[in-house]
């Protein structure tokens, strides 16, 4: 289980913090430049990376909601019932955790509401599986995912795994600041 604590877990929530650090920061940018030690990127358009990372996140948070023991129907967070999981689906039990209740994600979060909380978490979930995992009718636009919005629920996600996955098993939580293991994205207004 180390791989799924050590790697498979953490690579899912940098995903989601990329979205976060990058998303909302080139939402009205224009073009692109990246600039490496030997090589420089010019993107036409920020949607080439904004709206793949949109995608990847939305999608990663869908699949650790589930991982967690949370899906939705009609919009309403629910467990997710046992026949759900596939053989090979990692689950909470896994861990040697408990699946989670909707109360345990969408309580006790400082300046979140559990109305609000759920509101975020269902919107991962129908944005993950109406706009990102199958082409619908829906669209971010119509589901009210902005990129801030999606900012904001993502955050939550990652703080709902790092309480109840990393805290409760006594680990380190999974960050992404200077100096982290994990990595971090640093800004620099020129």
């Amino acid at each position: 289980m180390s791989d799924i604590l050590n790697y498979r877990i953490p690579a899912r929530l940098r995903e989601m913090q990329a979205f976060i650090d990058l998303g909302p920061a080139l939402e009205h940018v224009g073009s692109l430049r990246v600039v490496t030690s030997s090589l420089e990127i010019r993107i036409s358009d920020q949607r080439f990376l904004t709206h793949s990372l949109a995608d990847a996140a939305v999608l990663v948070s869908r699949g650790l909601l589930f991982f967690l023991g949370i899906t939705a129907s009609g919009g309403t967070l629910q467990a997710v019932q046992p026949a759900r999981y596939h053989a090979d689906d990692l689950q909470m039990a896994d861990l040697g955790l408990s699946s989670l209740t909707v109360s345990q994600v969408t309580k006790n979060w400082p300046g979140i509401s559990p109305v609000r909380a759920e509101s975020l978490l269902a919107l991962c979930i129908v944005a993950g599986s109406k706009v990102s995992a199958h082409l619908t009718k829906e669209t971010a636009t119509s589901l009210n995912a902005s990129f801030s919005e999606l900012a904001e629920a993502f955050n939550l996600v990652i703080n709902i795994v790092n309480r109840e996955v990393y805290d409760a098993l006594g680990l380190p939580r999974i960050e992404f600041v200077a100096g982290s293991m994990h990595g971090a994205i640093n800004q620099t207004v020129l």
